[in-house]
């Protein structure tokens, strides 16, 4: 007869002593997890991480550190979007009717099509856990007091900025590169070239609080940031935001090689500017 102890114990419980002759400890919470870890062609999709992290409570977080941590969080996430927009596209066209032999490429770089939509798939999961994992770590409280406390005035709302960047893009990825490629193509349909020179040489002008970044932040309460024609326009709006925020502000031209692009990112302008001098301002996007 079994033992009156034995009616209050879970099944799994009386199986496991069964087996080793001793009470076993049974966890609150059974999670299945596809490992993927040994499948070579799903190599994204690695071991699971720990669930938590042995933190010590003296290290000193450096707040010079944010700022490259947003700054990559908003890059990851701006690849993250791109790659699903290729991705997307790419597993729209049919073998058929690009590859007699299932494959796309020249020497050295031959890959199957069936292969090249795994690497994609490989790419954005990729992107997605790293754009993840950083999100969290910028978010977590052991970073408030070395932002708030730690940065200087203009240093932290430029992390402000980058992160306010990184939220947009983040509530969808693809869209957001869907709307990049649009305004691309919409360039290059009104002109090319040489309509690209024209603008560079009508530069338009922007209101700045600090530094050379179009500012796009609270004072502009109702009214929406902008780019301006003329550099009076740009001081009449300076001189508003101003008495709305006595921080003062200025008005300032795109530099040279630059053209104004969906406010108040800058874009390079083909022929003009050097591959050193491309640059994102890290600015919030316009509303």
């Amino acid at each position: 007869m079994p033992n009156s102890d034995d009616n209050t114990k879970l099944p799994v419980e009386q199986f496991a002593e069964s087996k080793t002759g001793r009470r076993t400890k049974i966890a609150g919470e059974v999670r299945f997890i596809k490992d993927r870890s040994g499948d070579k062609s799903e190599w994204a999709w690695g071991s699971q991480g720990p669930s938590e992290r042995e933190m010590t409570p003296t290290f000193q977080f450096q707040p010079s550190a944010a700022k490259p941590l947003a700054a990559a969080l908003r890059s990851s996430l701006m690849a993250l979007g791109h790659c699903q927009s290729a991705q997307n596209t790419f597993v729209k066209i049919k073998s058929a009717t690009v590859s007699p032999d299932g494959s796309l490429g020249g020497k050295g770089y031959i890959q199957k099509i069936s292969d090249m939509r795994r690497q994609f798939a490989n790419c954005a999961e990729v992107l997605s856990a790293l754009s993840d994992t950083l999100y969290d770590e910028i978010h977590a409280p052991h970073w408030n007091p070395a932002i708030e406390e730690n940065l200087s005035g203009r240093d932290r709302e430029q992390v402000e900025e980058i992160l306010s960047d990184a939220e947009e893009i983040r509530e969808d990825p693809e869209g957001w590169a869907e709307e990049e490629e649009e305004e691309m193509d919409e360039e290059n349909e009104a002109g090319g070239k040489q309509a690209r020179s024209k603008t560079a040489s009508a530069r338009k002008w922007f209101v700045t609080k600090r530094g050379g970044t179009p500012y796009g932040g609270p004072a502009w309460g109702d009214d929406k940031p902008q780019w301006f024609n003329s550099e009076r326009e740009a001081k009449e709006w300076a001189t508003k935001l101003t008495k709305r925020n006595p921080a003062g502000f200025r008005a300032e031209q795109i530099p040279e090689g630059f053209e104004a692009g969906k406010y108040p990112r800058m874009k390079k302008v083909r022929g003009a500017a050097t591959i050193e001098d491309l640059y994102y301002l890290t600015t919030r996007r316009g509303r």
